[in-house]
């Protein structure tokens, strides 16, 4: 690329100042970006936006934090609610309770809970002394406001577990931990005097803790969960848990938030423990001395303990539980500040980008530059912890890439306006537009190519030709094959020739010898757009009482040598091979208003979500004895009765008329056997039979075939007449309670064996409906 940007450069010494001030731009806006990330508004796209794709997509590839197993969490859940009667235990209660878990050792015992009005009538003394015969501390919840509550004492801030040389050395002052004067509220005074340590449980809400609280010069509230550490320290760099630097310059922290289903798989009921210690029972078997008691009182439906995560609202014991597995095990999130510098890189980045590629290496640079950002940071988060701040640069490098791309090319479009002026009386148009466009492709070089080949034709244009002016009939034809032609470059199809009243059209390969993958969808995606069309068409025709023009499509896909095999002068782009002629036997092997496609064509197609509209029909091919299996596609399969609807009016506009006597037969009263299959003739003319079997033939596909009748007097005089064997062709099929229906033409028989079958047959059947 920077090659390229110096022949860019050297090509026109211009080209440096519109580099200069494109820069410039990009200097602007990254400056502009940075204003933004820092904002409250920036803030909030990070916290509604960024983490959740983060932690979403850490979830997704289940690598979220692992919960520790030192961690022995308690619920007051739906369960412990019903049993107990009430939403909470009497401080008594909750002293026995503390009690009988500390028989196990544990190390610590963790309570989300303030305890500011206790329960219930019990001895303070007593559970002091019972509490502090313990020999388990155990952490409580104080919460800060910068509001004095009325009627409310506030904590003494001169709590021994809050000195400031508890935490940090003396000849420490970092400036980064300012003094931001709150009152403290906690535990009732009898409480305070039973619980060791305590904590604050502040959420900022927009995913981040700030792991300490400096009321006062001289003290430090830390958050809740640091009392589940060894060793907590703050030096002037920032904090420090279990000799791990947490943060920089900073007491905030992004939450690493566990899964919820992890957490439920490893917290029980506080139900069961309650009762484990009305029995009085051991907790020796179910704690360990290693582990960590954490009791979650407010985990039941309808509770108030409520926090906004990456997630979604949550119980906000998630939270704190979350806190103090990151605090045990250290799998914090570590963070890479923000910075103008990398905002400079990208929307540098994206300058050249924009104004160096060419469209198709523009939209891989362009999706590459983005989405890789975007990969980088959601998998950095994903995999290791780390978040970085990709959103913002990501936006910068697609901006100038825009930008500069979109002018660059308006540019060129008004430079090909120039030379369109100065060669529109040299040159024909179509081959002035092939050259402002490529014009390498003016002689594109034969080349085999699989491609999707489409034959269009309208039915009955020649009868209709006949009852018509010959230029109104051209301006119909003209303004149907121009609609279809409309339709076709909508789904990037190519046309090769007009053939009269129809199409030849194909799909997958392109004048600029360029490749498509999915052109099977493509071409019948096409043909069912042209099939609603023709059929809107015929409708409103047929209330304004003109002429209707039904069509048939044939699609095949295929190999075929395709190229421009005209000269310097004529420009003829064409395909040949056996694919372009089997799809034009699909084409009048189909009926009016449907689509027949080539199994090569149904193997291909990616994006058919519905195959009720695909239904298997054999065709015959010349120079084979053999059928071969097609599909007929109806483009009306949503709506039910289009078809038929269609098809009556285009009779009742042909003035189609049924001239013979036809005959109904009883159900298999006598059947046709044939290669393919065994027929019942459900009804018949002198001309003509109608048969169901359970093969679907597609229309002018011969068959030879024998009449199979139960009575021997009739076989024997079918024989005698040579009768008993004929030659059929199929006229028209469709679907009739899941079988398959045909109406057939009887060949090569004169007048006289016709008339000799209608009559045996009449005898065996009765009119017609």
């Amino acid at each position: 690329m920077l090659k390229a940007l110096q022949t860019w450069l050297d090509a026109r010494e211009a080209h440096r100042g519109i580099l200069f001030r494109w820069l410039l731009l990009a200097a602007v806006l990254a400056v502009g970006l940075r204003m933004i990330q820092t904002s409250s508004f920036g803030q909030l796209v990070d916290q509604r936006l960024v983490q959740v794709l983060e932690f979403r997509s850490r979830s997704a590839w289940d690598q979220g934090p692992a919960l520790d197993p030192r961690l022995k969490i308690y619920f007051m859940d739906d369960r412990s609610l019903r049993s107990l009667g009430r939403d909470d235990l009497d401080f008594q209660e909750w002293s026995l309770f503390f009690q009988a878990v500390a028989k196990a050792r544990p190390r610590l015992i963790m309570i989300d809970k303030v305890f500011a009005t206790p329960r219930g009538r019990y001895d303070p003394e007593q559970i002091r002394a019972r509490l502090l015969e313990m020999g388990v501390p155990i952490a409580s919840i104080v919460f800060l406001t910068d509001e004095t509550l009325k009627f409310v004492e506030p904590i003494a801030l001169t709590q021994s577990i809050w000195a400031r040389e508890r935490w940090m050395p003396a000849d420490v002052d970092p400036a980064w931990l300012p003094v931001t004067p709150k009152a403290v509220y906690g535990p009732h005074p009898d409480v305070q005097q039973s619980v060791s340590l305590f904590g604050h449980a502040h959420y900022n809400g927009d995913g981040t803790v700030q792991l300490f609280h400096r009321p006062a010069p001289d003290v430090l509230i830390p958050h809740w969960s640091l009392w589940a550490a060894d060793q907590v320290r703050v030096d002037a760099r920032g904090i420090l848990v279990n000799e791990q630097r947490v943060t920089t310059r900073g007491t905030e922290v992004l939450v690493n938030f566990v899964d919820r289903a992890a957490i439920l798989n490893q917290s029980y009921s506080l139900d069961r423990a309650i009762k484990r210690t009305e029995k009085g029972a051991s907790f020796a078997d179910v704690i360990r001395p290693d582990q960590i008691v954490l009791i979650m009182p407010a985990m039941y439906t309808g509770s108030a303990d409520r926090v906004e995560s990456p997630y979604g609202s949550i119980p906000g014991g998630y939270l704190m539980i979350s806190m103090v597995n990151s605090v045990i095990t250290g799998q914090w999130i570590q963070t890479i500040p923000a910075s103008l510098l990398s905002l400079l890189l990208w929307t540098t980045l994206g300058v050249i980008v924009g104004l160096l590629l060419e469209p198709l290496a523009f939209t891989l640079s362009f999706l590459l530059g983005t989405a890789g950002l975007a990969s980088a940071g959601l998998g950095l988060f994903t995999l290791v912890h780390l978040k970085v701040f990709w959103l913002w640069p990501d936006l910068g490098f697609a901006l100038m890439a825009l930008s500069c791309f979109s002018w660059k090319m308006i540019r060129r479009d008004s430079q090909h306006k120039t030379l369109r002026a100065a060669l529109a009386d040299v040159i024909a148009t179509e081959q002035l537009q092939k050259i402002l466009e490529n014009p390498k492709a003016l002689m594109t070089e034969p080349s085999s190519q699989k491609v999707t080949i489409m034959f269009l034709d309208l039915v009955g244009f020649s009868l209709t030709s006949q009852r018509l002016p010959p230029r109104e009939t051209f301006d119909q034809l003209k303004d149907l094959l121009h609609g279809a032609t409309r339709i076709i470059h909508e789904h990037e199809g190519v046309i090769d020739k007009t053939l009269g009243d129809g199409l030849l059209c194909f799909f997958g390969y392109n004048l600029l010898g360029q490749t498509q993958s999915a052109h099977a969808d493509q071409a019948v995606k096409c043909a069912m757009a042209i099939q609603r069309r023709l059929y809107e068409h015929c409708i409103d025709a047929h209330a304004r009482g003109q002429a209707l023009y039904p069509a048939r499509i044939g699609i095949n896909t295929a190999q075929v040598y395709i190229g421009n095999i005209g000269n310097e002068t004529r420009f003829d782009f064409t395909l040949i091979g056996d694919g372009v002629n089997f799809a034009a036997r699909l084409e009048s092997a189909c009926e009016p208003f449907r689509i027949m496609i080539g199994s090569d064509t149904r193997e291909l197609l990616q994006s058919w979500a519905d195959d009720s509209c695909l239904i298997p029909r054999h065709v015959r091919i010349k120079h084979s004895l053999q059928l071969v299996k097609a599909w007929q596609v109806d483009p009306f399969h949503a709506q039910p009765g289009a078809i038929e609807r269609a098809e009556r009016l285009y009779w009742d506009f042909a003035r189609f008329e049924r001239m013979e006597e036809r005959l109904e037969l009883p159900p298999l009263k006598i059947l046709l056997r044939s290669e393919h299959g065994v027929f019942e003739i459900t009804d018949f003319s002198r001309t003509g039979l109608a048969l169901v079997g359970d093969i679907f033939l597609a229309k002018d596909v011969t068959l030879d075939v024998s009449l199979d009748v139960e009575d021997e007097e009739l076989m024997a005089r079918l024989h005698q007449w040579g009768l008993s064997s004929f030659t059929i062709e199929i006229r028209w099929g469709k679907v009739v309670q899941h079988r398959f229906k045909h109406g057939a033409k009887i060949l090569g028989l004169n007048g006289l064996q016709r008339n000799r079958i209608f009559e045996e047959l009449q005898r065996q059947g009765k009119p017609a409906a």
